[in-house]
Protein backbone atom coordinates (compact mmCIF):
# COMPACT_ATOMS: atom_id res chain seq x y z
CA UNK A 1 0.00 0.00 0.00
CA UNK A 2 2.33 2.43 0.56
CA UNK A 3 3.95 1.93 -3.16
CA UNK A 4 0.74 3.05 -4.02
CA UNK A 5 0.55 6.30 -1.93
CA UNK A 6 3.39 7.03 -3.12
CA UNK A 7 2.58 6.77 -6.93
CA UNK A 8 -0.46 9.10 -6.14
CA UNK A 9 1.52 11.69 -4.33
CA UNK A 10 4.23 11.81 -6.69
CA UNK A 11 0.59 12.09 -9.32
CA UNK A 12 -0.55 15.04 -7.15
CA UNK A 13 2.95 16.53 -7.01
CA UNK A 14 3.28 16.15 -11.17
CA UNK A 15 -0.43 17.90 -11.16
CA UNK A 16 -0.04 21.14 -8.97
CA UNK A 17 3.21 21.84 -10.88
CA UNK A 18 2.02 21.92 -14.05
CA UNK A 19 -1.23 24.07 -12.40
CA UNK A 20 1.39 26.28 -10.75
CA UNK A 21 3.56 26.90 -14.11
CA UNK A 22 0.17 27.41 -15.72
CA UNK A 23 -0.64 30.10 -13.28
CA UNK A 24 2.77 31.98 -13.60
CA UNK A 25 2.45 31.97 -17.27
CA UNK A 26 -0.68 33.60 -17.42
CA UNK A 27 0.44 36.01 -14.58
CA UNK A 28 3.08 36.83 -16.80
CA UNK A 29 0.75 37.68 -20.16
CA UNK A 30 -1.87 39.57 -17.87
CA UNK A 31 0.88 41.67 -16.94
CA UNK A 32 1.85 42.03 -19.98
CA UNK A 33 -1.09 42.77 -21.78
CA UNK A 34 -1.99 46.04 -18.88
CA UNK A 35 1.27 47.39 -20.46
CA UNK A 36 -0.05 47.27 -23.75
CA UNK A 37 -3.30 48.30 -22.84
CA UNK A 38 -1.18 51.47 -21.15
CA UNK A 39 1.01 52.10 -23.89
CA UNK A 40 -1.88 52.23 -26.37
CA UNK A 41 -4.03 54.50 -24.03
CA UNK A 42 -0.89 56.94 -24.29
CA UNK A 43 -0.83 56.76 -28.20
CA UNK A 44 -4.51 57.43 -28.99
CA UNK A 45 -4.71 60.15 -26.25
CA UNK A 46 -1.42 61.38 -28.30
CA UNK A 47 -3.18 61.03 -31.26
CA UNK A 48 -6.53 62.30 -30.47
CA UNK A 49 -4.44 65.89 -29.52
CA UNK A 50 -2.80 65.50 -32.82
CA UNK A 51 -6.28 65.25 -34.54
CA UNK A 52 -8.01 68.18 -32.28
CA UNK A 53 -4.84 70.35 -33.47
CA UNK A 54 -5.16 69.45 -37.18
CA UNK A 55 -8.99 70.08 -37.56
CA UNK A 56 -8.57 73.14 -36.05
CA UNK A 57 -5.96 74.37 -38.13
CA UNK A 58 -7.60 72.73 -41.37
CA UNK A 59 -9.30 75.15 -43.76
CA UNK A 60 -10.91 74.96 -47.14
CA UNK A 61 -8.26 74.56 -50.48
CA UNK A 62 -8.85 76.01 -53.67
CA UNK A 63 -9.72 73.11 -57.02
CA UNK A 64 -6.16 74.43 -58.03
CA UNK A 65 -4.69 73.26 -54.78
CA UNK A 66 -6.30 70.02 -54.95
CA UNK A 67 -5.33 69.47 -58.39
CA UNK A 68 -1.75 70.05 -57.52
CA UNK A 69 -1.54 67.21 -55.55
CA UNK A 70 -3.00 64.53 -58.40
CA UNK A 71 -2.13 61.09 -58.31
CA UNK A 72 -1.26 59.44 -62.21
CA UNK A 73 -4.61 57.28 -61.48
CA UNK A 74 -6.98 60.13 -60.67
CA UNK A 75 -5.61 62.86 -63.32
CA UNK A 76 -6.61 59.35 -66.08
CA UNK A 77 -10.03 59.41 -64.02
CA UNK A 78 -10.70 63.02 -64.43
CA UNK A 79 -9.42 63.25 -68.02
CA UNK A 80 -11.27 60.67 -68.70
CA UNK A 81 -14.25 61.92 -67.12
CA UNK A 82 -14.09 65.28 -68.54
CA UNK A 83 -13.46 63.94 -72.25
CA UNK A 84 -16.96 62.23 -71.85
CA UNK A 85 -18.72 65.52 -70.87
CA UNK A 86 -17.47 67.43 -73.91
CA UNK A 87 -19.23 64.99 -76.03
CA UNK A 88 -22.37 64.62 -74.81
CA UNK A 89 -22.37 68.25 -75.01
CA UNK A 90 -21.37 68.26 -78.55
CA UNK A 91 -24.15 65.96 -79.10
CA UNK A 92 -26.63 68.23 -77.17
CA UNK A 93 -25.19 71.35 -79.62
CA UNK A 94 -26.05 69.79 -83.06
CA UNK A 95 -29.84 70.21 -84.38
CA UNK A 96 -31.34 66.95 -85.11
CA UNK A 97 -32.45 67.17 -89.01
Amino acid sequence: MSKRRAKRRGGTLSVSIIVIAFLVVMVVQVVQLKQKESTYAAQKAELEKQYTKESERADAVSYTHLRAHETGRNLVCRLLLEKKKKKKRKKARRPSS
